[in-house]
């Protein structure tokens, strides 16, 4: 139950723990800077939050070799903050990094990374209402929003839920996919994003294995379509990392809905792409 409010943080970095706690209206530059790291995997963070029930809201974070913000625990809310130019270390760092379980993160913009933007590893998160935008800054094989083998519900609760963001402008080429749910991932579900920008990718990108993925209602252009980019593994791949579910269950499903593709012509459809209208234009098929 404390808040710590409107500083200007330079270098170092934030660790909240405990329950209740708050960090917001505040100006963090250089929070995670390194030189050196074990290996490629290093992910470290700027703002580091654990515990239960804490808040991230209000705040910049930026020029970060890390992430600007590392979220393990249960159940932490990151609202309404502005988020850029991370892991100019180009390791695993991002803007946002996920785990643990029923996090809430709504309402951000987050763009330009050395990798990915938003990693929803972990289960039963919410993420919604963000404007998320300009990976692979430093590195390639990544996306705006990117995971791998991860499994989005727990025992216990819903699936990780993707809804009503804008992911857009991955202009890597080769692998460059807007939303990214990589080899061995399960029960997420992507509804109501608009994704665009995408160069020689996948708005949506689904490789394999993959299980319980509910697709429904994303509007999608200047990008290739759900399912047109595909990279998948056998089971027997020593790389997989629940042997005891793959192996055995047989089931590799997802389910796509109503997704609204259009190609390089959004504004047939759509009210001023280029202002970010994307409401349908009336009579329109859509």
């Amino acid at each position: 139950n404390i808040t710590v409010r409107g500083l200007n943080l330079r270098c170092g970095d934030v660790q909240m723990n405990g329950s209740a706690n708050v960090l917001e209206q505040c100006d963090g530059r250089y929070l995670s800077h390194f030189l050196t790291y074990p290996n490629g995997s290093t992910k470290k963070g700027g703002v580091i939050i654990s515990g239960t029930g804490n808040t991230l809201r209000y705040c910049t974070l930026y020029d970060t070799a890390g992430c600007g913000a590392v979220v393990s625990g249960t159940g932490h809310t990151i609202t309404r903050n502005h988020i850029h130019h991370t892991d100019y270390s180009a390791t695993y760092s991002n803007a946002i990094a996920m785990s643990g379980s029923g996090h809430t993160v709504t309402f951000n913009t987050a763009h330009h990374s050395g990798r990915d933007i938003l990693t929803p590893s972990g289960t039963g998160h919410f993420i919604a209402y963000n404007d998320l935008s300009e990976p692979g800054q430093m590195c390639k094989d990544l996306g705006v929003l990117y995971t791998w083998g991860s499994n989005g519900q727990g025992a216990t609760g819903g699936p990780t839920r993707i809804a009503y963001n804008w992911c857009h402008d991955n202009a890597l080429g080769g692998a460059s996919p807007l939303i990214y749910l990589d080899n061995w991932c399960r029960n997420y579900v992507v509804d109501h994003n608009v994704c665009w920008a995408a160069t020689g990718d996948s708005g949506i990108r689904l490789n394999g294995p993959r299980d319980g993925h509910d697709i429904y209602h994303n509007t999608l252009f200047n990008c290739d379509d759900i399912g047109t980019h595909t990279y998948s593994i056998a089971v027997s791949d020593p790389g997989n990392p629940d042997p005891a579910f793959w192996i055995s269950s047989g089931s590799y499903s997802v389910d796509l809905r109503n997704n609204l593709f259009l190609s390089t012509t959004p504004d047939t459809q759509l009210t001023s792409s280029g202002t970010r209208d994307f409401r349908p234009k009336p009579g329109a098929a859509a």
